[in-house]
């Protein structure tokens, strides 16, 4: 008797969820930000002597900068960034495995081109890109997560791979191979239920 195979199903980025998981750790950053404005503008509004006054005022913009750029600005773009690379990851249930395909990074043609500070040839790859595929074939451990996110333990292989580089060196066209023993599927992914259920079938 033949054994019947299961449907694959693949479930993708689920934005609704990633705003609920990450948006609010993003608020909480741009607050803690906005507090520190208003600290430096009570220092500031003190006062000091006129001779120092100059100085004192460099110091309060230079704060103010470094507070925009690498408070408010580091985490509001690394929230939009992470977004728009997981909305080309997924995860997708096979025949007695869980597939976990991560995009890591992503670089467009001009990208590449002003990081090289050089001009690529004709018939060069539109983007370049680097990714890990988890491959869980076994679960020996499940964990659900309050947010929903699941951590799991047990064989874990996970294949590398950096897409269009190969004009640079060989190796970055070579799947790279490495076995884990934990790994987690962030909550951000549709329907995590059928998910968490897929992967205590493999236990």
């Amino acid at each position: 008797m033949e054994t019947k195979e299961k449907k694959i199903e693949t479930f993708e980025f689920d934005p609704a969820a990633y705003r609920r998981i990450r948006l609010p750790w993003l608020l909480l950053l741009l607050a803690v930000s906005l507090a520190i404005d208003g600290m430096l503008l009570l220092f500031w509004q003190t006062g000091v002597s006129p001779a120092a006054r100059f100085y004192w005022d460099i110091g309060f913009a230079f704060l103010c900068i470094v507070n925009l750029l690498f408070v408010k600005g580091v985490a509001l773009h690394k929230y939009l960034y992470i977004k728009k690379l997981r909305t080309r990851s997924y995860v997708r249930l096979e025949n007695n495995r869980v597939v976990h395909y991560l995009l890591i990074s992503r670089m467009s043609h001009w990208q590449v081109e002003a990081a090289k500070e050089t001009k690529l040839p004709a018939g060069s790859p539109e983007e370049y890109i680097s990714a890990d595929t988890f491959y869980i074939r076994r679960v020996e451990h499940l964990n659900r997560r309050p947010n929903g996110s699941i951590e799991i333990e047990g064989n874990i292989e996970r294949e590398s791979l950096n897409q269009g580089w190969e004009e640079y060196s060989s190796e970055f066209g070579k799947v790279l191979k490495k076995t884990f023993k934990r790994h987690k599927i962030p909550a951000y992914y549709e329907r995590m239920d059928a998910i968490f259920e897929a992967l205590e079938s493999l236990k």
